[in-house]
């Protein structure tokens, strides 16, 4: 076995680097809280199942998506559409909203532009 490896914390990225490094590192993970998964696990309270997971899991990149998909029971895996968009005066903007302001009237995309050039020059005061 190669180098010994400390990993902290027992989120995605954690349990992601232990299970790549496993097979060529000795790998202790470190987690702080009573479960590992971080903001991607399941809890039960007062009767009802709560997910973290499901904004976790819109893959940009086929090969990290089938990656995970392969390790998972994939019969019990609900797969959503995502769509996400902001309803603003009277008609749907992608989201990111900062990155979409093109889609505004050009009024709006100018006062966007302009408030947006204001707090940065602010900032850096």
């Amino acid at each position: 076995m190669g180098e010994k490896v400390v990993i902290i914390g027992g989120g995605v990225t954690g349990l992601s680097a232990a299970g790549f490094l496993a097979g060529t590192h000795e790998c202790t993970l470190l987690e702080g809280a009573t479960q590992i998964g971080g903001y991607c696990r399941t809890f039960y309270q007062d009767g009802f199942t709560w997910d973290y997971s499901g904004h976790f899991f819109h893959f940009r990149n086929q090969w990290v998506a089938d990656y995970v998909h392969d390790r998972l029971d994939i019969e019990n895996l609900l797969t959503v559409e995502k769509i996400t968009r902001i309803f603003f005066r009277g008609q749907y903007i992608d989201f990111p909203f900062q990155h979409n302001i093109h889609q505004l009237p050009i009024d709006d995309f100018l006062r966007c532009l302009s408030e947006m050039y204001e707090a940065q020059k602010s900032r850096k005061k």
